[in-house]
């Protein structure tokens, strides 16, 4: 997956606010708002007005004095930047009640990811936790995904398994790269395995790492 030119003139810090800045865009567009200005805009994401005017200048857009900014525009802006415009391909590995809640959860689809197959160890039980599955997306063992891979060039494989499943499916994943060096996905690892330092590309989103944390500082307060 490629990013813009933009993008890459960002800086990291206005690159982690740009979901903030998207998700009160919308909420303010929902409301009826056509124009917002850096003081309601900083509110609502907690941000100096000075700071949102600094990122807003950074985006490339422009406001008017006593106006403020054209939410379409911000939000149009934001959008291409972050490339939601763009839809990408996803599968899901595992039969497991995280797999089922990450692949029905509306907010993929929503940014632009389209979950293109579900792929299981044909020895785990028939019984299934998908409930609400597209009617174009087929549930497979993990012998097709050589072929499906070949044929599909998924742009992002989520990993949602147990760990021993897991770890066998990244046996059939490596072998499948190996013969397609051409192709690089994304992997989404929400397993409990951790895959740091391997030659995937690979981004772990442990879940139970996060709840840790939040519970550290329940504990703090």
């Amino acid at each position: 997956m490629q990013k813009s030119g933009k993008d890459e003139k960002l800086s990291p810090a206005l690159t982690r606010r740009l979901p903030l800045y998207f998700r009160a865009l919308i909420k303010f567009y929902g409301c009826g708002k056509e124009r917002i200005s850096s003081e309601e805009l900083g509110a609502e994401i907690s941000l100096a007005p000075s700071q949102v005017r600094t990122d807003i200048k950074a985006l490339g857009c422009q406001g008017q004095r006593s106006y403020g900014y054209s939410i379409a525009a911000l939000y149009k802006t934001i959008a291409s930047i972050l490339q939601l415009s763009d839809k990408y391909k996803a599968v899901i590995v595992g039969n497991t009640p995280l797999a089922a809640a990450v692949s029905e959860t509306p907010v993929f689809m929503k940014r632009g990811v389209k979950l293109s197959a579900v792929f299981q160890d044909p020895e785990a039980p028939e019984n299934s936790y998908f409930t609400q599955l597209p009617p174009d997306c087929p549930v497979l063992g993990y012998e097709k995904f050589p072929e499906f891979f070949r044929r599909y060039s998924p742009d992002v494989v989520i990993l949602a398994d147990t760990p021993d499943k897991t770890e066998a499916f990244v046996t059939v994943l490596k072998s499948t790269l190996t013969e397609n060096p051409e192709k690089n996905p994304q992997i989404w690892n929400f397993s409990e395995s951790q895959l740091a330092g391997s030659s995937l590309n690979v981004k772990n989103i442990h879940i139970s790492d996060l709840l840790m944390l939040l519970c550290l500082e329940l504990g703090k307060n």
